[in-house]
């Protein structure tokens, strides 16, 4: 059977969906399909490519013809060329507000919520730098009511710019309408989109971080780039494996190990499966990552 790029069918809107999808059965898919769209201005990003300015929201799912899996991501670090095969980190994030009052009441249905990001609940920066205009796309607002009840999550799809007041309120857009009234005294969480500030776990080894992904190449501080998460990779990899230790497992330090089971502190989050075990130094694994 032989393969057709997608973008050379025929495009007419009016044709119907199942006459597509027949279509690309038909040829097969040979384009990487990014799960999202450029943002306005934005301009498309090679795989390996590096930009400063951000062309799709951060966490953009990519996926190629062969299964890998990428992320758009930003790097709050420099990811050196000793350091590529290394895990890279969730970070704090630019914003992540852990309990904080709305700034006015919202109605069931509402798609917006009035959120002050002065200095209370905001662990980092301090909530006096200024909020521009879509910085949170792609975070999560969690809404409770007054003692914990009715939880709701809700995706970031727009924020309005800080509005210059004392209490440097922001208006924040939902995916979808609020499942029920939000009065003064409930709560709201804010956590950044996980994907906006990734860094190098070797730079600051912890047993307190989760890896989200590794860098295809040397990358900046400051970079948009895209992360790989899933597929074929090669990996820093601590020690040989012994019989029947095909799953990997990261380190502090975003180097792998090859075990049997997991269980022990600081190797329970799996980064893969072993396809060759290489060297004591590194390894090709499958990785499955978020």
């Amino acid at each position: 059977m032989t393969t057709q790029n997608l973008a050379t069918l025929d495009r007419d809107m009016m044709q119907p969906l199942s006459r597509v999808i027949q279509e690309a059965a038909a040829h097969g898919i040979e384009n990487d399909l990014i799960f999202g769209k450029l943002l306005p201005g934005g301009v498309e990003q090679g795989l390996f490519e590096l930009s400063t300015p951000q062309n799709y929201v951060f966490g953009t799912r990519r996926v190629t013809p062969d299964g890998r899996e990428f992320r758009y991501a930003k790097a709050g670090a420099a990811i050196t060329e000793d350091h590529v095969d290394y895990g890279l980190y969730y970070a704090a994030g630019p914003r992540n507000k852990w309990y904080e009052n709305p700034a006015q009441i919202q109605v069931a249905g509402d798609t917006t919520i009035l959120l002050p990001f002065d200095e209370a609940g905001t662990v980092t920066p301090a909530a006096s730098t200024t909020v521009v205009k879509d910085e949170l796309v792609g975070g999560y607002l969690v809404i409770y009511k007054a003692g914990k009840a009715n939880q709701c999550v809700r995706r970031i799809i727009a924020n309005t710019a800080d509005d210059g007041l004392s209490t440097h309120n922001v208006t924040i857009t939902l995916e979808s309408p609020l499942p029920y009234n939000v009065a003064l005294a409930d709560g709201v969480e804010l956590i950044s989109n996980p994907w906006s500030d990734v860094k190098p776990s070797f730079a600051a080894p912890s047993a307190n971080i989760s890896m989200c992904g590794f860098a295809t190449q040397v990358t900046g501080n400051g970079k948009c780039f895209w992360m790989q998460t899933k597929g074929v990779n090669r990996v820093s990899q601590n020690g040989t494996p012994a019989a029947y230790q095909r799953s990997t497992y990261f380190l502090p330090n975003g180097s792998t190990e090859q075990r049997d089971a997991a269980g022990t502190t600081a190797l329970d989050q799996r980064a893969g499966t072993l396809i060759i075990p290489g060297t004591a130094q590194a390894a090709f694994v499958t990785l499955d990552l978020p």
